[in-house]
């Protein structure tokens, strides 16, 4: 399935990049390390585009949400460096491929401090990666 090939595309860039953070992926069971960062990928597919009538291929767009959640109380040195490595590896017009499937980095990514979840005591961040793609 070529929605899959999408994630798989971002799940294996996000698991090459060092330092290895945890991932919580969708639908998985996760339990996170206390004191240990992690981060968690959820797909927002948004719209499929049919760019010409009686044609099988079409235009899928979506976002990659990337939710980095550090522990608290630890200053914002280590968070800003992923994020600035996460905006550096998925740059816009970059491209992600997988099985000849190529994923267009369709936009700046969005960056928004969520705050601190008191339920779990981290400091969460959203990077937000718009992207297309012909299937």
């Amino acid at each position: 399935m070529s929605l899959q090939k999408i994630k798989s595309a971002f799940e294996t860039k996000l698991n090459t990049l060092t330092p290895v953070l945890q991932t919580s992926y969708e639908n998985v069971s996760f339990a996170p390390t206390t004191g240990t960062p992690y981060q968690q990928i959820d797909f927002l597919w948004s719209e499929n585009v049919g760019q010409y009538i009686n044609e099988k291929d079409y235009l899928v767009k979506g976002i990659c949400q990337i939710m980095l959640c550090y522990p608290s109380n630890n200053g914002m040195g280590d968070i800003n460096a992923r994020v600035k490595l996460l905006l550096d590896t998925f740059f816009f017009g970059s491209t992600l491929t997988k099985d000849g499937l190529k994923i267009n980095i369709s936009g700046v990514p969005e960056v928004r401090n969520l705050g601190l979840d008191n339920a779990d005591s981290r400091v969460k961040i959203s990077v937000r990666v718009a992207f297309r793609c012909m299937l």
